[in-house]
């Protein structure tokens, strides 16, 4: 008797629950993470776990694919500096709207990023909003921006 794909996934057999990914993440990561940093994701997980519990297999995969790409786009966020890009343009001497003319990029472009409300650091594909990023970018590691 062969099993359907949801069936297969949560087999004990062929499934490393949540539980097991957290204790590997716990031997290979754990220096990386203090207890507090530990808990609090243990805690998100089992909360994430327990929501999509009751979720057909495709609606549980469609939010799990949408949670990965809030991650992917909040690490972008936590990763820039904007406290930081803020002090560097500022300490160049410049407003955003003459940083912005400066790069001929919208001053609504570094509002954005210097508010954190966008990185200028995720990953986009070559199109006109990468540019943009592209060039704030160049000039604040011109300007000794550390990334």
């Amino acid at each position: 008797m062969y099993m359907n794909q949801e069936e297969c996934l949560v087999s004990s057999e062929n499934k490393m629950n949540l539980d097991d990914k957290l204790k590997e993440l716990n031997d290979h990561e754990r220096s990386e993470l203090d207890e507090l940093q530990f808990k609090t994701l243990e805690g998100y997980f089992g909360i994430i776990r327990d929501s999509f519990r009751s979720f057909s297999y495709g609606k549980r995969m469609q939010a799990y694919r949408a949670l990965d790409r809030v991650i992917r786009k909040l690490g972008d966020v936590i990763d820039f500096d904007y406290e930081k890009a803020r002090e560097i343009r500022k300490k160049a001497g410049l407003n955003q709207g003459e940083l912005a003319r400066e790069l001929e990029i919208k001053q609504q472009n570094i509002s954005q990023y210097e508010c954190g409300e966008v990185s200028p650091i995720s990953k986009l594909r070559g199109n006109d909003e990468s540019l943009v990023k592209n060039r704030y970018m160049g000039w604040l590691r011109e300007q000794g921006y550390d990334d």
